[in-house]
């Protein structure tokens, strides 16, 4: 109707935009479910017209009973009600950059200079005089990340100190700070905020939840069907994180990642991604034989500048070269691909090998060797058993080797059929079972340590716990030990065992 009876490039363009904005009020209020009746169109009509004769902030001053405005010099009108909202210590008084270019700051201050710290204190004075019958002052009164206190504004403390010195109760322990103080809930759904003995009772009945008990049906498992042809890929990625698995693959959800944010701030030492990075490329250099041109690496800008990003470079320098020579001598005559199409039951993993060299089947990376890598080769290990090719399976790290030596065909598609029946479990619920964590329960058969690896700290890294992901279902290991004590000895037991690690560096 608007679009029909105005044209939007007239003069009353300023008047189509208030009147857009009443409808927008009205929206939010059906949205909200707010009128919870039919309402007639007199109430609508009276809405409308309230909506477009309303002014701008600068002009509604003391106009209608209830008025909006800033503190400001000269405003100290009697009011039956005063409120002061946003008293935290961190806002009033109010503090204000300071201007480049504004040398005023850095003269002498002089009698009669004005303060903004001793004008926003006068300006709370005036709005208490102002006030006739009721004063309402209200902070941030407790952090809503951990429910820490939080410190109200100098000005309310010294209000509440006054106060305090100034009247007191026949108990002598009583306060009347502690009287006027009234601290509201977080949440407006709150139980308390309907609790008829509150004096911040709550009458909207849109938050009001019934005080029944809810009856909590136990999750079952979906039946999901999964393809016959698996890729290896897949098959890896599913076994290894099984909760993001099933909620990306079953359910289809995916939930916000933690971004990188750029640190605006000058290297002075390189976080642990970064160094990863510069050590791949520096064993791949060094792997294929190139020339290393560290001056171009200390000009990207992720290293310190001058000597200190050339000292870093030339320490990561020596960190790969015990496992170049390590590796060298192994990568020398590289295999062919081979295709992989492995019947295991009524499915059928797809893929290739592709780290073939001589005998031997080869995985390396610039970093430790971590949980995730050793099943990981394990199960490329069992799979190449699989394929006529009886090789030994070597995963090197910047500090270890681990080993696996040939098995029987036999043995290696019962390993195979184990981890694919944790497979189809893992496409339909989510499974308490977190790598690192379970190999370092059966490793060591400490729990306390297992427990580390899921919590995660200062001194040990990102634990698994701190997975979106994983924290959809579990976030306290030990309501969940048992299960993951079972799942663990089943498919972890026999690869511990066969693991053969050796240490060629120090970390």
């Amino acid at each position: 109707m608007i679009a029909q009876f105005y044209d939007a490039q007239t003069e009353q363009s300023w008047d189509l935009l208030i009147l857009e904005r009443v409808i927008d009020d009205l929206q939010k209020h059906d949205d909200n479910l707010d009128m919870q009746s039919n309402v007639s169109a007199r109430v609508l009509s009276y809405l409308v017209k309230q909506g477009v004769q309303e002014k701008g902030v600068g002009q509604r001053f003391l106009v209608g009973p209830v008025n909006f405005c800033t503190l400001m010099p000269m405003r100290a009108v009697p009011f039956k009600v005063v409120c002061l909202l946003g008293l935290n210590d961190a806002d009033y008084p109010r503090t204000v950059q300071p201007i480049g270019f504004d040398l005023v700051q850095y003269s002498r201050r002089q009698k009669g200079d004005r303060s903004r710290k001793f004008d926003d204190r006068y300006l709370f004075l005036e709005a208490l005089l102002s006030a006739r019958e009721h004063l309402y002052l209200s902070y941030i009164g407790r952090s809503c990340f951990n429910n820490e206190p939080q410190m109200p504004s100098i000005l309310v403390s010294e209000l509440m100190e006054y106060v305090d010195r100034s009247f007191c109760y026949s108990d002598p322990k009583l306060k009347p700070s502690e009287h006027l103080l009234q601290q509201a809930s977080l949440q407006p759904f709150n139980a308390r905020n309907y609790d008829e003995h509150n004096a911040l009772q709550s009458f909207n009945p849109i938050w009001l939840v019934e005080d029944s008990e809810v009856e909590l049906t136990p999750a079952t498992a979906l039946e999901v069907v999964s393809d016959q042809e698996i890729d290896i890929t897949q098959f890896m990625f599913t076994v290894l994180n099984p909760q993001k698995a099933f909620y990306t693959q079953t359910l289809g959800l995916r939930l916000h990642e933690q971004a990188l944010i750029d640190k605006d701030e000058e290297p002075f030492i390189l976080d642990t991604l970064e160094r990863y990075f510069y050590l791949d490329e520096l064993l791949e250099c060094q792997l294929r034989g190139d020339t290393v041109n560290l001056k171009q690496m200390v000009q990207r800008g992720n290293l310190p500048q001058a000597a200190v990003g050339e000292i870093q470079l030339a320490k990561m320098q020596q960190r790969v070269q015990p496992m170049v020579e390590q590796l060298h001598p192994h990568l020398q005559q590289h295999k062919e691909p081979v295709e992989v199409r492995l019947k295991l039951g009524e499915q059928v993993l797809l893929g290739w090998l592709d780290k073939l060299y001589d005998d031997k089947q080869i995985f390396y990376r610039s970093a430790s060797i971590k949980a995730k890598d050793k099943v990981k080769g394990f199960l490329m290990h069992c799979i190449a058993q699989c394929t006529q090719h009886p090789v030994y399976t070597h995963i090197y790290g910047l500090d270890e080797r681990v080993s696996f030596a040939p098995i029987e065909e036999a043995i290696a598609r019962q390993y195979l059929t184990d981890w694919l029946g944790f497979y189809q479990q893992c496409l339909s619920q989510p499974m308490p079972f977190f790598v690192s964590t379970a190999y370092e329960l059966i490793a060591t058969g400490d729990i306390n340590k297992a427990a580390a690896k899921f919590n995660g700290g200062q001194y040990i890294g990102f634990g698994e716990s701190e997975d979106p992901y994983v924290a959809l279902n579990f976030s306290n290991l030990d309501e969940v030990i048992e299960q993951l004590q079972a799942i663990s000895d089943h498919l972890l037991s026999d690869i511990i065992e066969l693991a053969q690690e050796q240490r060629y560096a120090d970390a």
